[in-house]
């Protein structure tokens, strides 16, 4: 057994029905591995980083994750951009927003980000097309690797960005439960 620091995976797209049924081998090592996964959907002859979005909600259990992806960025001096895609069916107001972005960004003292708010109406939707408008290199972003079944009735974000995405896309498993806006701001009911 070797112990890697990333795993690279080739990927190709399904449809969510045979990705439910059979799976995807992505989404299984995503499932079960602790070391961050690149899955890349093309060749590409020189894997230069000049641009990554990080897609993330910014709470809590996101910092442990940010640390595997400042390596990357610190290894390219990339410029990250945080993007946190609010929704219809879960709003958080800019100021809330911002906050949390802010304090994430000053915590990992970047000298070279940007902090963006996306709207629209699916999560996977926003982070695409977020990481087409600043010409990103890679996107990168967590998962709390849930189940088939979960998947099958919740959806999954990141299959989704997966399916979309022709770049290459860096997923870092969440060991920590997820947390809610509700548990960092309590005024919001």
């Amino acid at each position: 057994e070797i112990e890697a620091d990333i795993i690279v995976m080739g990927t190709h797209s399904r449809s969510k029905m045979n990705r439910f049924l059979i799976g995807s081998n992505t989404d299984r090592v995503i499932r079960i591995t602790d070391v961050p996964v690149l899955s890349v959907k093309r060749r590409h002859e020189h894997f230069i980083v000049k641009n990554i979005a990080f897609a993330s909600n910014f709470y809590g259990e996101s910092y442990s994750v940010f640390k595997a992806i400042k390596s990357i960025v610190d290894l390219y001096k990339a410029k990250i951009h945080f993007v946190k895609v609010i929704t219809p069916g879960h709003f958080e107001t800019t100021l809330e927003s911002r906050k949390l972005m802010e304090d994430f960004a000053k915590n990992f003292k970047l000298t070279d980000s940007s902090i963006n708010i996306y709207n629209d109406t699916k999560v996977e939707y926003g982070i695409n097309r977020f990481a087409k408008e600043i010409d990103a290199d890679v996107i990168s972003m967590e998962t709390h690797g849930g189940s088939s079944i979960v998947q099958l009735v919740t959806g999954s974000i990141l299959g989704d960005v997966l399916e979309g995405a022709q770049l290459p896309v860096l997923t870092i498993r969440i060991d920590e439960p997820e947390v809610s806006a509700k548990g960092i701001f309590p005024e919001m009911r």
